[in-house]
């Protein structure tokens, strides 16, 4: 079950249950769609990964969707970290990871965004 209870609009504020809200953004002035969440069971939930699921599935709590089976998935999400030492001395930093999203289905980030639209749609 997931934790998110709402979709709120970045730029005017308007609230959207989790199956009414309009694809696309939102409905009155078009702004992003942002997940609310219930903090309260959140907080209780502890551990947030589901075991045994793949990518940005294993944190499908998380996600405006509403059931597993929906879940649709071309492998995107558990991209590499890649720690990069020279950068981080360079920058006075103890540690420095670049996430590489080159090895998502088509090479961006965008990948995990669209899997969760196809899936809540």
């Amino acid at each position: 079950m997931s934790l998110a209870q709402a979709l709120i609009c970045g730029r005017c504020g308007r609230r959207f249950g989790l199956g009414e809200a309009p694809d696309g953004g939102c409905g009155s002035c078009g702004g992003t769609l942002l997940v609310d969440y219930d903090y309260g069971k959140l907080r209780k939930e502890g551990a947030l990964a589901v075991e045994g699921l793949p990518g940005i599935w294993r944190y499908l709590k998380l996600l405006p969707v509403f059931k597993q089976k929906c879940a649709v998935s071309l492998g995107e999400g558990g991209t590499f970290l890649h720690r990069c030492s020279k950068l981080g001395r360079s920058l006075g930093v103890r540690k420095v990871l670049v996430k590489d999203e080159s090895t998502n289905p088509t090479g961006s980030f965008l990948d995990r965004g669209v899997a969760v639209a196809v899936s809540k749609a």
